[in-house]
């Protein structure tokens, strides 16, 4: 066997498991803060490992490390194979790809990361000992099939296609080698989540394994407070609804179904709005034609006021313009139109046209408008989590009100939810239409991100540019 100047890590090593872990055969191995709960991960001994744990928390940076840690050890067979694996290619490439690189020292690789032992294109590497290892997306099974392998990480556990581990990982970690099973090893991590095709199975894993009821597994947890910085904490509190933080943040799995609009309150959302003439008036559209459902509100600072509803049966755009212009014609604030990515909304019937009638119609013209329509829709999870921070945040602030005389939108922010058990929507013939309405511009005034990239993870919310530009005409 070949001796690498630079000995390999011993991930096990208690220098390495400290609280403050601050050595490694490269840099980016280090710093990393240590958990109790981490330690317990790496140590286990366990075949099959899970981790649900919180946003931000550690999970995929000591699953690299694992995973990277396994390449110099020696096998009884000459090609031992390593793979980390997520959803797609291209998420597994930006995510994994370039970080497990620089976990990889240089004279790990024959040639170095630069020579034939390391292809950029099909993202795989050759150690000087013959391991290989591969980052792959998830999302193409005959990548992965075929082939034995002795481990890996499947990451984002919760946006795997259903079945992925058992049909196609798991048989190809007990590839059997002259008599002997080659008893590969997998984590599955990610954040606990109501959604994705693969989050059900992802939950049911990890709990099975925490009862001791899946063979050779075991499951770890720790909220995102134990690692990130408190002010980030404060700042995701502060802008997110309970369910999404105590899902994302808290590490806790939340009920799928239930509630679309579960931080409503009429106890706190419901008040009098009055319209104020010095503000523009903020209108919602869902183009839907029976009926035609616009919500009529106000930017107040961080807050959201909602006056008025435009709820009209059997009607097109320069009808429900000229009601609009009707009831507030004389309104000297200006206005803001906000509404879907023309004709590819889910349950709508915009098209051009329908935006056409908005741009050219005259009154609206005099009166001074803008139109906020983004060039492709945002998933309907982040509208109504943008929707869910502004009426009501973990941390108790409400920040949209309706007024009384909203009945439909409060009927639809009270009613509105998910069939049992999933998080498809049951929506009626006639039901969503007002909500999508009031959303549309809730998440394009306050969309909320996350800024993964920085030194120092962050919520974002809000607009980073003009409301003029980013697809808005």
């Amino acid at each position: 066997m070949i001796t690498p100047s630079r000995q390999p890590i011993d991930i096990l090593d208690p220098a390495f498991l400290g609280e403050q872990r601050g050595h490694g055969p490269t840099p980016r191995w280090w710093p990393l803060i240590g958990h109790a709960e981490q330690q317990k991960a790496l140590t286990c001994g366990a075949r099959f490992v899970g981790l649900d744990a919180g946003r931000r928390s550690g999970k995929t940076d000591i699953a690299k490390r694992f995973l990277v840690s396994h390449l110099p050890k020696t096998r009884p067979w000459p090609d031992p194979r390593f793979f980390y694996g997520m959803p797609t290619r291209d998420q597994a490439k930006r995510v994994a790809w370039r970080d497990l690189l620089k976990l990889i020292p240089d004279n790990w690789i024959e040639g170095g990361k630069h020579g034939k032992n390391v292809s950029y294109g099909e993202l795989w590497l050759r150690t000087i000992w013959g391991s290989e290892l591969w980052v792959l997306g998830m999302d193409a099974p005959a990548r992965f099939e075929g082939i034995p392998w002795d481990g890996g990480v499947l990451d984002e556990a919760a946006d795997l296609a259903d079945g992925c581990f058992n049909l196609h990982v798991r048989p190809a970690l007990e590839t059997v080698q002259n008599g002997v099973n080659r008893g590969g090893w997998c984590w599955i991590i990610g954040k606990p989540s109501r959604r994705g095709p693969g989050a059900k199975w992802f939950k049911d894993f990890c709990e099975k394994c925490r009862r001791g009821e899946y063979p050779d597994g075991a499951a770890f947890t720790w909220p995102s407070s134990d690692i990130l910085p408190a002010d980030v904490v404060a700042q995701a509190k502060a802008t997110m609804a309970k369910k999404d933080f105590d899902e994302q943040y808290g590490a806790s799995w939340q009920t799928s179904g239930g509630g679309v609009w579960h931080a409503f309150s009429r106890e706190f959302n419901v008040r009098p709005c009055q319209r104020r003439d010095n503000l523009p008036i903020v209108v919602g559209q869902d183009f839907n034609v029976d009926p035609m459902c616009w919500t009529l509100s106000q930017r107040v600072g961080e807050f959201f006021e909602t006056f008025d509803e435009l709820i009209l049966r059997n009607c097109n755009t320069p009808r429900a313009l000229q009601e609009l212009w009707n009831r507030y014609g004389h309104h000297p604030g200006g206005w803001q139109f906000y509404g879907d990515a023309s004709g590819r909304a889910r349950k709508t019937s915009a098209t051009q046209s329908d935006y056409a009638h908005v741009w050219n119609d005259a009154n609206f013209q005099r009166a001074g408008r803008t139109l906020h329509y983004p060039n492709a829709n945002p998933s309907h999870h982040d509208r109504f989590a943008a929707g869910n921070a502004r009426l009501g945040t973990a941390d108790g602030l409400h920040r949209a009100f309706i007024d009384p005389r909203c009945t439909h939108l409060i009927e639809d922010l009270e009613t509105r939810s998910y069939k049992e058990g999933t998080t498809e929507l049951s929506d009626g013939k006639e039901q969503g239409h007002v909500t999508d309405s009031w959303s549309y511009c809730v998440h394009r005034i306050w969309p909320i991100r996350f800024n993964v990239g920085s030194q120092k993870p962050s919520v974002i919310v809000g607009n980073t540019q003009p409301l003029t530009t980013g697809g808005d005409t």
